[in-house]
């Protein structure tokens, strides 16, 4: 049965976008929005520009971007996060408890101590 689920992933992966026309459909879509922003002098000057060595070096900006912030925001939060967890696994744990507490003591018979 995991074999079929497999096959079926698999398949959905490669076939739908090929057989929805994905690529073609995206990119005329593509076309349309930059043809509706820019004038072909535009587009002639965004060419130029990311054919150059700063163009290219600005292609890879977001992924360098991404990087730099992935491993910022796990330094800078990493420990925070780990303690508020913490507090909040705690006081959630003291609430259950103080509620078990009570339910127990409503279910308990009083014993009356013989004097």
């Amino acid at each position: 049965m995991q074999d079929y689920y497999g096959r079926v992933s698999q398949r959905l992966r490669e076939e739908v976008p090929q057989r929805i026309q994905y690529e073609e459909k995206v990119g005329a879509l593509y076309l349309g929005a930059y043809d509706r922003y820019f004038t072909q002098d535009e587009i002639r000057d965004l060419l130029v520009f990311f054919k150059s060595p700063v163009g290219r070096k600005f292609v890879g900006l977001p992924t360098y971007v991404a990087e730099i912030m992935k491993t910022g925001v796990t330094q800078e939060f990493e420990e925070q996060v780990r303690t508020a967890t913490r507090e909040i696994v705690a006081e959630e744990m003291n609430g259950l408890e103080r509620r078990a507490n009570a339910e127990l003591r409503t279910l308990t018979p009083k014993r009356r101590v013989k004097q």
